[in-house]
């Protein structure tokens, strides 16, 4: 199973959109599609490596989510 890290950049993109769009946990669920342990552990363990399917996922988030 390759593995992605996510850089300082992208870390920083992902809290303003969430920040940005007012989001809770629940909205980034759906609209990230990515586990709730797995958000969890970004947004308050600072985690950043995860799968290369995941990081995808978060990576369009970042850069192309607009509600």
């Amino acid at each position: 199973m390759k593995t992605r890290e996510i850089s300082d950049k992208m870390a920083d993109r992902l809290r303003a959109v969430k920040k940005e769009h007012k989001m809770e946990l629940d909205d980034l669920i759906i609209s990230t599609e990515v586990s709730k342990t797995q958000l969890i552990r970004f947004y308050t363990s600072d985690r950043r490596i995860f799968t290369e399917e995941t990081f995808e996922k978060l990576w369009r988030f970042a850069y192309y989510y607009d509600k």
